[in-house]
């Protein structure tokens, strides 16, 4: 949950960039994502009330994240797909810079890499720095 509270934040805050406009704070706390002073709510009624483009998302899907109660709130009508709004921006389009995104795959392209604990003998270390 926490991984698409800070996807969001970064969607919301690449699109105001593509957008050339003003974002709004955004902050993340305790599993509740705030954004301006307007709305307070979980990353997962986020992207689906704002109807957040999440082609570039590479976790579970969202219906499968959201709890029993949200699941319960969208089946009975309470919340609908899409129905809140951000000033000038639209967040249904895919971004144009999607690799400034984080990577949610678990991918380890960015990933400490930890050293050998151990050496065999003559075998020389891979991430000893050699001064040239």
């Amino acid at each position: 949950m926490e991984k698409l509270g800070f996807y969001i934040r970064k969607f919301i805050r690449e699109a105001h960039n593509e957008a050339r406009r003003r974002c709004p704070d955004i902050s993340f706390k305790k599993g509740m994502l705030s954004i301006g002073r307007e709305h307070t709510l979980t990353p997962t009624m986020a992207a689906y009330q704002f109807n957040i483009n999440m082609e570039t998302w590479r976790g579970l899907p969202l219906e499968e994240m959201m709890t029993n109660a949200e699941k319960t709130k969208v089946q009975n009508g309470e919340v609908t797909r899409g129905s809140l709004r951000l000033t000038g921006v639209n967040l249904t389009k895919p971004l144009r810079n999607v690799q400034s995104l984080p990577e949610t795959s678990g991918s380890n392209e960015n990933a400490v890499q930890k050293r050998p604990l151990h050496l065999e003998e003559g075998e020389e270390n891979p991430n000893k720095i050699v001064k040239n």
